[in-house]
C-alpha cells in the first residue's frame, strides 16, 4: 500500500558508473542489477519505489528517519563497489517531507516539485536533504551520520535551509570524487562546484 497523506519522498539518479566492469553500466542486466538492489534497501526500510524513469528512482515513506537510512544504505551498498560485477556508481539523491496527493499509482503536488528542485541542486555524490526531514530525524541519527547545512542555497523558495546527509564511513572509503563538493555561490543565483581529480574512471552525466 502506498503511503499517503504526508509522505517523505526520496528521489535517486544513478548520475555515473565505472567504465571498468565485466558489464556495461548500460546493459539491461547492470540495469536489473541496479534496479534489484534498491527495491532491496527501500523495502528493508519500509519504504516503496512506485516510479522508475531511467536511471532516476522515485520512492515513497511514511516515516523521513526510514527515507534518510534508505538513502544512506543506497550510497553505502553501491556508492563504495559493493556490488558484485557492477563496481561503484555515483548517485545524487533528495529527500524531502510532505503533504501529496496519490493518483493512479503516481505523486502530485508542491511536495513533488520540492524534491524535484532538491535533486536538480545535488551534486554527484551527494544526499540533499530539506528542513523538514533534517527537523524531524536529526535527533535520531545513526551515529556516523549528521546533517551539514549548505551554503547560500538561493535556488530554494524563501531561502529554505538545505542540508547535505554526511557519512563519515562511506566518505572514510570512498573512492571516488569527494561526497562534499566545495560550493560557492557565482552571484545569480547558481552554484559552481570543484571536485577533487577523482581516482577512479568515472563519466559523469549532468
Amino acid at each position: 500500500m502506498k503511503p499517503t497523506g504526508t509522505v517523505t519522498f526520496l528521489f535517486a539518479d544513478i548520475v555515473s558508473a565505472s567504465l571498468g566492469n565485466r558489464r556495461s553500466p548500460d546493459s539491461p542486466i547492470t540495469v536489473a542489477r541496479f534496479g534489484s538492489a534498491i527495491n532491496e534497501v527501500v523495502a528493508r526500510n519500509h519504504g516503496l519505489v512506485y516510479r522508475t524513469s531511467g536511471y532516476r528512482y522515485c520512492c515513497a515513506f511514511v516515516l523521513p528517519l526510514d527515507a534518510v537510512v534508505a538513502a544512506n544504505q543506497i550510497q553505502n551498498r553501491l556508492g563504495v563497489g559493493n556490488c558484485v560485477d557492477i563496481g561503484p556508481v555515483v548517485f545524487r539523491m533528495a529527500v524531502h517531507t510532505g503533504e501529496a496527493k496519490e493518483s493512479d499509482g503516481n505523486y502530485s503536488g508542491v511536495t513533488i516539485t520540492r524534491v524535484l528542485q532538491l535533486l536538480s541542486m545535488a551534486h554527484p555524490g551527494e544526499i540533499l536533504v530539506s528542513n523538514s526531514v533534517e527537523t524531524l530525524t536529526t535527533e535520531f541519527l545513526p551515529e556516523d551520520l549528521h546533517f551539514e547545512e549548505v551554503p547560500n542555497p538561493r535556488e530554494t523558495p524563501r531561502r529554505e535551509r538545505v542540508l547535505q546527509l554526511r557519512n563519515q564511513t562511506v566518505e572514510k572509503h570512498y573512492a571516488g570524487p569527494p561526497l562534499h563538493a566545495s560550493r560557492y555561490a557565482t552571484g545569480h543565483g547558481r552554484f559552481k562546484v570543484a571536485f577533487r581529480q577523482p581516482r577512479t574512471n568515472l563519466v559523469f552525466a549532468r
